[in-house]
């Protein structure tokens, strides 16, 4: 960089600039995986380059509305190149296919001008438009590939990286404030993938079903995720299975799946691990945005490090999640999914999922705590308006080995189930937090029509020499539903186990007489 790098964003030049160069220098120069979105200069809006500098290459390096502001006013003798301007006594070397690879560019023309030549824009085809749709295929090639059916990419990375990075925020004229939609199509096959970086605003990802087009992680826990200037990101996934192959042996902030801004849809497919022998210290996914909808994605025979607390699926401090028709087969972990709601609207909605034959050490199949501190200065309708909710609609938790069901932690909050069902094998509990009139309430309200597998049974509530020694540690481990009968045979004692959460369930409660057993509702000031 120089004084004059007011010319360009990136200025290239010699020592002495603007003085005559006295022997031309011999660099090597290179730019990849770059992107140039809205710059601005004199001569050109993103790379100025003067004098015999030596050998510069572009790889893959996209330029999204970059102005050379000269273009924007007369200025008689002007010489300028929205993308790229050159000046010196070779200055059309660095115009050559070898020097420019795999750039894109939906700037204006010229997009390329050199002081020596005339014919501005002459060589614009180096550097295309973008383009609309991307092929990938396991038989195209990333060095001669153009990204088309005919000419297919080998790698998703490249193809993504050649996507349109537009952010619309960021330009100036109003015709250009339009998204541009991006589709990539994923033929069947095996990708090998590092780290694929998400660049723009509006992106489909496509394959050609789950067990035909199948992505593994190559060189990294991480397969995918958002790149952190795509704040405002929509993208849809839909069709491909995600196999977790690299195990890292630490723990940290990273997942095969890494969503981080914007509004990202998973539909239709599949995550798995190659080996599950050795538990894994990565989730498959780790969710920081309130919008993330999963639909019919299935997750099967994969291993979590429970003693490192990894679930399959982590919601942190400030996400949400949606599943509708989701599988959760054969997890094993400290939980298949683990919430942390503590936001507005950061809710965790499930519908018609499946949980079966999972193993969990957190106390259950779904961990959710919301963190969202109460505000004691409004109503409590006020906030329960604001506080994030949790409803479970047609969802099964069958078969599972260990601590299947749902767990709450953290502060009470409005939850629903509603037809759901629950075997022998899978509890709803709650931490203490709930243990008060108003989280007694919201349990009260929080069942509707849901069913289990568990057959009748009755269990003895004694302050000595039983298993219970409450009412509603009694209740609460128990998910006996309308057509079998959970018998509570009560001692002799009183009872200040108010606020029962009965829901649709049937529960008979047998005492040991009217002067020997006494229910007593807990006194409050």
């Amino acid at each position: 960089m120089t004084p004059q790098s007011d010319y360009a964003p990136v200025m290239i030049t010699y020592n002495g600039y603007p003085q005559l160069m006295e022997e031309e220098s011999n660099n090597n120069i290179e730019f990849i995986q770059t992107r140039f979105i809205s710059t601005h200069g004199s001569h050109t809006g993103a790379i100025d380059i003067r004098g015999s500098i030596g050998s510069i290459k572009l790889d893959c390096v996209t330029f999204s509305k970059t102005v050379a502001e000269l273009s924007t006013r007369f200025v008689s003798d002007a010489f300028y190149g929205n993308v790229m301007y050159v000046s010196g006594i070779h200055d059309l070397q660095y115009f050559a296919s070898q020097f420019i690879v795999h750039c894109r560019s939906d700037s204006d023309t010229p997009k390329l001008a050199a002081q020596n030549s005339l014919d501005f824009g002459s060589d614009d085809y180096l550097i295309p438009d973008f383009q609309s749709s991307m092929v990938i295929s396991e038989s195209g090639s990333d060095s001669t590939g153009m990204g088309t059916e005919l000419l297919p990419f080998s790698s998703i990375q490249t193809a993504i990286a050649m996507c349109n990075p537009k952010k619309a925020q960021f330009v100036e004229k109003q015709v250009d404030m339009v998204y541009y939609p991006i589709s990539v199509n994923i033929k069947a096959g095996i990708y090998e993938e590092s780290e694929i970086k998400i660049v723009s605003e509006r992106i489909t990802m496509k394959g050609e079903g789950i067990g035909n087009t199948t992505i593994q992680n190559k060189d990294s826990s991480c397969i995918l995720s958002i790149e952190s200037d795509n704040t405002f990101c929509k993208m849809e996934i839909i069709g491909i299975t995600f196999e977790q192959v690299i195990v890292v042996a630490s723990i940290g902030d990273n997942a095969l799946m890494m969503i981080q801004y914007g509004e990202i849809n998973l539909i239709q497919c599949s995550f798995k691990q190659m080996n599950s022998i050795t538990p894994s210290n990565v989730p498959f996914i780790r969710n920081y945005c309130k919008n993330t909808i999963l639909s019919q994605v299935s997750f099967s025979n994969s291993n979590f490090n429970s003693f490192n607390s990894i679930s399959a699926i982590e919601v942190v401090p400030g996400g949400g999640l949606r599943l509708d028709r989701c599988q959760f087969i054969n997890i094993s972990g400290a939980s298949v999914i683990k919430a942390v709601l503590s936001d507005k609207f950061s809710d965790l909605i499930i519908r018609d999922c499946k949980f079966h034959q999972c193993v969990n050490t957190l106390e259950g199949s779904i961990v959710v705590t919301n963190s969202m501190v109460n505000d004691p200065t409004i109503s409590k309708v006020q906030q329960i308006l604001v506080s994030p909710i949790s409803t479970f609609t047609r969802c099964e938790f069958t078969s599972n080995i260990q601590n299947g069901g749902v767990k709450f932690l953290g502060n009470y909050f409005q939850i629903g189930f509603v037809q759901c069902l629950f075997d022998s094998t899978s509890t709803i509990s709650y931490s203490d937090g709930w243990n008060n009139p108003n989280g007694n309430e919201i349990k009260y309200y929080s069942f509707g029509g849901c069913t289990g597998n568990a057959s009748s049974e009755s269990i003895s509530i004694s302050t000595t020499g039983s298993l219970y020694s409450s009412i509603i540690q009694a209740i609460n481990q128990k998910t006996q539903g309308g057509q079998s009968l959970l018998t509570l045979s009560i001692g002799q004692g009183t009872w200040q186990d108010d606020g029962l959460m009965i829901g649709a369930r049937s529960i008979k409660i047998e005492g040991s007489g009217v002067n020997e057993t006494i229910l007593m509702n807990k006194a409050t000031n």
